[in-house]
């Protein structure tokens, strides 16, 4: 591919069409497309041309929410006990091998295709399957109701719904490994709203129902808990330990009176290896009150400006 072509169209790039198809016409397509993403990373004006002048990104986003409105919207379940959708469930559904393909492929070409090329293409799957597709599938007419009329006959379909796009939002978070999608898909849930209501708050509500959809609720949020990422632990669990609330006030002031800066330094210097203390004791340690106080090496000086509160002499 040569650099000057230009924005001219290559025959490689009409095997976009083909991409989200079955079979192995799709599955070809889908390999030598992501053969032209390696390359797109090495060689960047190949990259830089994936993104200005070709359909790709666009195609993928748009055939995901395509796929996606053609999965069934209720799966019958016999088990009480069915929180999550496994294999032997998605085996039986076409639809879903389909989407989970092309799922795959996304997140196949995020791991390495050019920068330019993944920033756009999570973009596009942000703004034109999330926000959009998933996000009204997970609401229907369920927004805002309260727990009694949750759980009542009269919306048992919309139910239904809402847990079979929560079980597939569960398992689409399980499928997909490429840290740059997966920050996608925790961005949408902790941070997008749905008429003015945080996704993630409208999704905690929902585990005090007395249907399934509180066990699959919990199951989505068990796999949330699982991918160990800090802000989310944050979300669920830390921003309500930190106010302190649920501690007595006699051990508030032990749990909020900590030091530290000191105690962190403290921390890190007894990690040292004993070799290492036993050179800086006799280098440029003193012991005072059986603590170890670091003093400034032989042949080096602190700052003009610190205060150490030690005399050092020429």
């Amino acid at each position: 591919m040569e650099e000057e072509k230009g924005p001219a169209e290559y025959l490689v790039f009409s095997l976009i069409l083909y991409i989200h198809r079955d079979g192995r016409v799709g599955q070809q397509a889908r390999e030598a497309l992501l053969l032209i993403m390696t390359l797109s990373n090495k060689y960047p004006h190949i990259g830089k041309y994936i993104s200005d002048h070709s359909h790709l990104c666009p195609v993928l986003a748009t055939g995901l929410s395509g796929l996606f409105s053609s999965l069934p919207r209720k799966i019958n379940i016999t088990n009480d006990e069915w929180h999550r959708l496994t294999v032997e469930d998605w085996a039986d559904i076409p639809d879903l091998i389909l989407f989970l393909n092309s799922l795959e492929f996304c997140n196949a070409v995020l791991q390495i295709a050019h920068p330019l090329v993944r920033d756009q293409l999570v973009k596009y799957i942000y703004n034109g399957f999330l926000v959009p597709v998933l996000g009204a599938a997970l609401h229907q007419e369920l927004f805002c109701l309260p727990i009694t009329l949750l759980d009542s006959p009269w919306y048992m379909n919309s139910r239904e719904e809402v847990i079979t796009a929560t079980a597939y939002l569960e398992l689409f978070l399980r499928k997909i490994t490429e840290p740059t999608l997966i920050k996608a898909f925790l961005r949408f849930i902790l941070t997008e709203k749905y008429d003015e209501i945080v996704i993630l708050d409208s999704l905690i509500t929902r585990i005090n129902s007395n249907s399934r959809l509180s066990l699959v609720s919990l199951s989505l949020f068990t796999t949330l808990v699982d991918l160990n990422c800090e802000d989310v632990m944050f979300q669920l669990v830390f921003k309500y330990l930190i106010p302190c609330t649920h501690v007595m006030i006699s051990q508030k002031r032990a749990v909020k009176d900590v030091d530290f800066h000191s105690k962190s330094a403290e921390k890190f210097l007894s990690l040292r290896p004993k070799c290492c203390s036993q050179i800086a004791n006799q280098d440029g340690y003193q012991k005072d009150n059986s603590e170890n106080v670091p003093l400034y090496g032989s042949g080096l000086r602190p700052p003009a400006n610190a205060d150490t509160g030690v005399n050092f002499q020429r």
